[in-house]
């Protein structure tokens, strides 16, 4: 589809009940969640983009959503309900068990760093890192309010993380940057004029009147 609406061609095989589609970063695949069966039990698919073709991703019985790429195209982490909880995986093995349900929502540039959503009294952000101890660490770790999602971009070599928060009923992005460099996070937030920070490594950091 083109920037006025027009649709150009269509990419992929045909499928119902298509749910949030992602392009991986080489462009030649699409990963989404599916449903083409019974109710409550989709997969994910890998559609080919160039050949038309499809394939499901890691079949079973339950609703398998949020497909994202690493950022080589080689891997998928997603989120499944298989064993009664949401809880990731990582290509075909399960990547973190929570006593609460988790969902993926962006993979840091250099490919080390996940951020997801872990739902349980409330929603907060979490950063597990890829390449070493899967030990979730919190990108603020004394939010008050629902931090609903995020995404990494990067802009001169810098990775820059843009939260989603819910704060008395009212929806606010962005409202806080991580910028990652040599090794070191610093998130800033800025809500109803107070400041929270934190480090990747879950440290306390001191506050700071920048933005």
């Amino acid at each position: 589809m083109d920037r006025a609406g027009r649709v150009l061609g269509r990419v992929g095989a045909g499928q119902s009940a298509i749910y949030f589609p992602e392009i991986s970063p080489d462009g030649k695949s699409i990963a989404l969640s599916a449903r083409d069966g019974e109710v409550n039990d989709r997969e994910v698919w890998v559609h080919d983009v160039a050949g038309g073709s499809k394939r499901v991703h890691s079949p079973a019985k339950g609703n398998d959503n949020f497909p994202i790429w690493s950022p080589d195209s080689k891997q998928i982490i997603w989120t499944s309900s298989r064993t009664g909880e949401y809880e990731l995986y990582r290509q075909d093995s399960l990547l973190l068990k929570q006593p609460a349900s988790q969902y993926p929502r962006s993979i840091s540039p250099d490919g080390k760093w996940l951020l997801y959503t872990h739902a349980d009294k409330k929603r907060d952000l979490y950063l597990l890192n890829l390449d070493g101890e899967l030990k979730p660490k919190p990108v603020f770790s004394s939010a008050r309010y629902w931090s609903e999602g995020g995404a990494f971009h990067r802009t001169a070599g810098t990775s820059h993380l843009f939260e989603t928060r819910r704060a008395r009923s009212r929806f606010m992005s962005p409202v806080s940057t991580i910028r990652q460099n040599l090794g070191r996070s610093r998130a800033n937030s800025q809500t109803d004029g107070e400041e929270e920070a934190a480090a990747s490594d879950g440290a306390p950091m001191e506050k700071s009147s920048s933005t």
